[in-house]
């Protein structure tokens, strides 16, 4: 779900602008930007609109990328204005096909009550001769140095990897099958979460605006209060049971809400404490408290502690697994890189399952990020639905779907929702899925691997 937090700081603002440019696209970029932003590009030619920029490198690269290195806050910045600079190098390709590398730029940002203003930019290409890359002249180039070098890359052999697991195809796999022989298993990720007014990260609907985002919020909170028993009362129609993740400030915004999902007997999942921050940017003592407190929370008012964990905004740190293991947690969801339940290393030995999290079929990413409208995304369900069961003949998978309340409990989302879990409770009735849960999931495999072979899931 990292894409779709909302920037609240100007170096954050000016990082996710400067993301959707390099996509390219110009036209979310533009939220960012305020419509009189004065732009001074490379060359000093002057320019109206993030789209221009766009255009203009399409002219000057067969491709281009931004490396950022840092993005830096002058002191003394008020709501008033403040000025940041992004700084670092490109990368890319000339329209000759040529690649290149570690050309240098500095862009000046004024960002003024949540929108940039004023933007200039400025690198090492605009330096070059333009009649260097005419026909007939050979391209110019940078002098060669360590930080381009092909031959003093940074990484000249194995790359940086973390050891939580080994690579194997799923091809190649130990097989098994779900209770009652199903072979595919398939899911509901629930999402009920609260925000922090006035301050912190969100997904939005519209434009992010300064603090306090009245539009955002509220369109976030509409699924706390409308959404979620909407999608409840559907859940109870088809008899679906729900893996329900948890913000545990939800005990003390809505605690009927958590309560009503724990009484018909969901699976409930830890999700931090809220989505308006992120879990990654913590210290270890603070993570690893974070964690034990969301649990201790969650069994203290419900009555069952969480066996699962999905960090807000899927933000890790390097020791995430680690702490999850040590303070209770069975199995994470952070991990969207399998179709099958892996088993993960963790320091001390500890056991830690990464059970399949969607990215895909995901609400978030597909109807705000991508803006597809909801009966598309529907259709995605079920196509991939379809498509999983006939490759669940070869090989054992799993298949969730990751729902929000604010976005699918919209009523004429809601509409389009009931037709596609109408489908997949019927799978369930005629025997050829077993409808579950990510932490019945994660026992199952555990029975599975007390008795494969060795090394079957390492």
């Amino acid at each position: 779900m990292t894409t779709t937090a909302q920037p609240t700081t100007p170096a954050e603002i000016v990082d996710e602008f400067l993301r959707l440019v390099m996509i390219p696209d110009p036209v979310s970029a533009s939220r960012y930007t305020a419509p009189d932003i004065r732009i001074r590009f490379t060359g000093n030619r002057p320019m109206t609109a993030p789209g221009d920029s766009s255009a203009f490198n399409a002219k000057r690269y067969a491709w281009v990328k931004k490396k950022i290195e840092r993005t830096e806050t002058v002191a003394g910045g008020t709501d008033d204005e403040t000025v940041v600079y992004s700084l670092g190098t490109l990368y890319g390709a000339w329209p000759d096909g040529t690649a290149f590398e570690g050309n240098r730029y500095v862009d000046r940002y004024v960002v003024r009550r949540g929108l940039i203003v004023q933007m200039d930019v400025w690198n090492d290409s605009a330096e070059l001769a333009a009649g260097a890359r005419r026909p007939g002249h050979a391209v110019s180039r940078l002098p060669m140095t360590a930080a381009h070098d092909p031959a003093r890359t940074r990484w000249p052999e194995r790359l940086p990897g973390h050891d939580r697991f080994d690579y194997r195809p799923i091809t190649r796999r130990h097989d098994y099958a779900w209770p009652n022989g199903a072979r595919l298993a398939v899911y509901l990720g629930f999402n009920i979460e609260h925000f922090a007014f006035g301050d912190g990260l969100g997904a939005c609907i519209g434009p992010a605006s300064p603090h306090p985002d009245v539009l955002n919020h509220g369109w976030r909170e509409y699924g706390n209060r409308v959404g979620a028993w909407r999608c409840l009362e559907l859940f109870d129609q088809l008899g679906l049971p729900t893996g329900t993740l948890v913000n545990t400030a939800l005990y003390d915004h809505c605690p009927e809400l958590v309560q009503a999902f724990a009484a018909r007997g969901d699976e409930l999942i830890g999700h931090g404490h809220s989505n308006a921050e992120r879990q990654g940017q913590l210290s270890e003592d603070e993570e690893r408290a974070l964690l034990q407190r969301c649990r201790d929370r969650i069994e203290r008012e419900s009555g069952q502690a969480p066996a699962g964990w999905l960090s807000p905004w899927i933000s890790e740190s390097r020791l995430t697994p680690d702490l999850l293991a040590e303070t209770g947690y069975r199995y994470t969801l952070n991990w969207c890189h399998d179709d099958q339940p892996m088993r993960m290393r963790t320091r001390g030995g500890g056991r830690l399952w990464a059970v399949p999290y969607p990215q895909e079929l995901n609400d978030i990413p597909m109807i705000v990020a991508r803006q597809m409208d909801s009966r598309a995304f529907c259709d995605m369900v079920v196509d991939n639905f379809e498509e999983m069961l006939t490759q669940s003949q070869a090989q054992p998978l799993v298949m969730g779907l990751a729902l929000h309340p604010y976005i699918v409990g919209q009523p004429y989302r809601l509409r389009h929702l009931r037709e596609v879990l109408g489908h997949l409770a019927r799978a369930r009735d005629e025997g050829r899925v077993w409808f579950t849960t990510p932490g019945a999931i994660a026992q199952h495999m555990e029975a599975v691997a007390a008795e494969a072979p060795a090394g079957a899931f390492d």
